[in-house]
């Protein structure tokens, strides 16, 4: 390639016409790879955030939710003595665990549901389930989270929690990807949803931000489900039944979230259904995958869930 270079090169000077080499695209199995490191990298970064985050009480001047609030927390191995504490301040705690078992440091009654450690869509295999499982007898409100939600929140969770606004039918409850990255909201005001493009998935507000693991799921999700990466969006759109979204989409980091029941029941539990054929299989067709995926030793889509995440607010906002 190198003497292809200079060869070019020497044509480009003596001729004036400037000529571009195209490398080839890479592999899907490079692109895992990048993915992978990606992956390795944005696991190290949160370690450290958890480490240094000091195991603390609730702050006891915060004051009660102004409604009852179902936490539905998707666990692994995290610590969720935080979520315990809500348990006092008008939230009850549902937690579907993929990791060790967990004692709280508290006396307390907590739904539990073991679930195999999918290593796919981990959030969003949870709420899916949840959804689908409950959508008869939903919680008026629902607070979705993953086990460590300080990771996207500067450490300031239990204040944006404290102080939601439930006029609001759906809030994001992060500001960040991580601490030092672009954040909008974690200090200085009300938390908002950023904003990303359609066709990349990357961030476009309030200021663009590249994030080049998001290329590689993209990427790769493109390639199992046989879709041009831009045209991911509309795909899903149209596989799940819902009209496509125009314009920059909502977009709430980790998909931690407080949603009334109005804007799951919007959609008829067949789109539900359908959303999690998308995530369990790798195109939307024939009967639905069974619920429990231990019986039906299910493998799905490896990069649907960072999809999912992209599209939370889109799917939950207004029609």
């Amino acid at each position: 390639m190198k003497i292809v270079a200079v060869v070019f090169g020497a044509l480009a000077a003596s001729t004036g016409v400037a000529f571009k080499i195209h490398a080839p695209s890479p592999t899907y199995e490079e692109l895992l790879q990048a993915h992978r490191e990606w992956q390795a990298e944005s696991a190290r970064a949160h370690h450290e955030v958890t480490a240094k985050m000091k195991k603390r009480a609730l702050r006891s001047r915060l004051p009660a939710l102004q409604r009852p609030v179902e936490m539905v927390i998707a666990r692994f191995n995290e610590d969720i003595d935080w979520a315990v504490e809500w348990l006092e301040r008008n939230a009850t705690m549902t937690v579907y665990d993929k990791g060790k078992s967990f004692k709280t440091s508290k006396n307390t009654s907590v739904r539990q549901t073991r679930l195999p450690n999918v290593d796919f869509g981990r959030e969003t295999h949870t709420y899916l389930l949840h959804i689908i499982n409950n959508y008869d007898r939903l919680a008026e409100w629902t607070l979705f989270t993953q086990g460590s939600p300080e990771v996207h929140s500067n450490a300031s969770f239990d204040e944006a929690l404290a102080r939601v606004d439930f006029t609001s039918r759906l809030q994001c409850l992060t500001c960040q990807y991580l601490p030092g990255k672009p954040d909008y909201g974690c200090l200085n005001g009300p938390i908002r949803t950023y904003g990303i493009s359609p066709e990349t998935f990357q961030v476009v507000r309030p200021t663009e931000w590249s994030d080049p693991g998001v290329d590689h799921f993209m990427s790769l999700h493109g390639m199992d489900i046989g879709v041009d990466p831009h045209m991911i969006a509309p795909h899903f759109f149209k596989s799940v039944g819902l009209p496509p979204k125009n314009g920059t989409l909502d977009f709430c980091y980790g998909a931690i979230m407080l949603v009334h029941r109005s804007r799951i029941l919007q959609h008829p539990r067949e789109v539900w259904l359908k959303m999690w054929k998308y995530l369990m299989m790798p195109k939307v067709n024939g009967d639905a995958p069974a619920l429990d995926c231990r019986a039906l030793k299910c493998k799905g889509r490896h990069f649907g869930g960072y999809v999912f995440e992209r599209l939370w607010f889109s799917i939950l906002g207004e029609r």
